[in-house]
């Protein structure tokens, strides 16, 4: 799962923090194998979370939990989420799905 992340400048750090908080539930649901931050480059705060989990059935249950959907709360209001799914492609001679 990829996330595209978008802020005010002035939440960036408010931003960080709430996400430094909320990663740990993630990283300790079963299905979670692992989950990186990245920062855009240059001063335009955006983030790209990516999260890899067992199946996205794992994944929408892991986001649906009580305890990260009381977590999404100590968001600034200004973060916006774009979520959008992806599934790998099988690519001739290039890669498997």
């Amino acid at each position: 799962m990829v996330n595209l992340l978008t802020m005010a400048p002035k939440d960036e750090a408010a931003f960080l923090a709430a996400w430094a908080a909320d990663s740990p539930s993630i990283k300790r649901h079963p299905s979670c194998i692992s989950t990186r931050l990245h920062h855009a480059i240059g001063e335009n705060p955006t983030y790209l979370n990516c999260a890899v989990f067992d199946s996205v059935a794992a994944s929408r249950n892991a986001f649906r939990t009580p305890e990260f959907q009381q977590r999404l709360t100590a968001r600034p209001a200004s973060v916006v989420a774009r979520p959008p799914r992806f599934a790998k492609v099988a690519v001739p001679d290039r890669c498997t799905a």
